[in-house]
């Protein structure tokens, strides 16, 4: 069960741990979800959140998951 309503920091936090655990620049994650580096460093400094369709768009980029990147305690990666 995801959290109702994830903290910036630590949705901001995860995609830049996510970011550097998949061994990527933050311009390559632009690039990769079609945003610019400015929006990318927004969302890992928690000046913005992404909607829902970006956060799934992140998420799949990273091999994560949603509910990772919005608190939950569950695992990291997504099985393959």
């Amino acid at each position: 069960m995801m959290p109702s309503s994830p903290t910036p920091t630590t949705l901001a936090k995860r995609i830049a741990r996510a970011r550097q655990a998949a061994g990527m620049s933050r311009q390559q994650l632009a690039v990769a979800i079609g945003r610019s580096y400015h929006t990318v460093v927004s969302y890992e400094h928690g000046r913005a959140t992404p909607p829902l369709p970006m956060l799934r768009a992140v998420a799949a980029t990273l091999g994560t998951s949603v509910a990772y990147l919005v608190g939950d305690d569950g695992p990291r990666e997504v099985a393959s």
